[in-house]
């Protein structure tokens, strides 16, 4: 016998949407990590390059070779610019995301708070109910006894 609950079906609606707003922030993870690691390597690339400038500077580098190299330097710190701004954005989205998630989460166990409280009315009642007949099936085991 199914336990009746009046919200059943809202109950369903927002498990659905919970879902759906976990796969988007699952998605919001990925273009959050994915722009972090761009983010890391460019950092990791500016490293290197200015550990490969120094080696060069103290073995003798020219003037066009120090020209270019700044070049690149300037070049990769303005991609390191644009991708701390990405990483920036897309961080926001993910904390917006994680916010709506859980306030889903909440949404979704208020209602199931609700079902259980409803299951555990319904039993009681069950219960009472049983009690109630036994207590009539008694009654009338008696009366036809006497």
């Amino acid at each position: 016998m199914a336990i009746p609950f009046r919200f059943e079906k809202i109950l369903t609606i927002k498990q659905k949407e919970k879902e759906q707003v976990q796969m988007t922030y699952e998605a919001a993870v990925k273009t959050f990590e994915r722009e972090a690691t761009k983010l890391y390597e460019l950092l990791r690339k500016k490293e290197m390059l200015d550990e490969h400038t120094e080696l060069e500077l103290n073995h003798g580098l020219s003037i066009i070779g120090i020209k270019q190299q700044q070049l690149f330097r300037d070049a990769l710190e303005k991609d390191i610019s644009k991708a701390q701004v990405d990483v920036m954005r897309t961080r926001s989205m993910m904390l917006e995301k994680q916010e709506e998630l859980l306030g889903q989460n909440v949404e979704v166990k208020k209602f199931e708070k609700m079902k259980e409280k409803a299951m555990k009315l319904h039993h009681s009642n069950l219960l009472s109910l049983e009690s109630k007949l036994m207590d009539d099936i008694s009654l009338q085991q008696f009366v036809n006894r006497n």
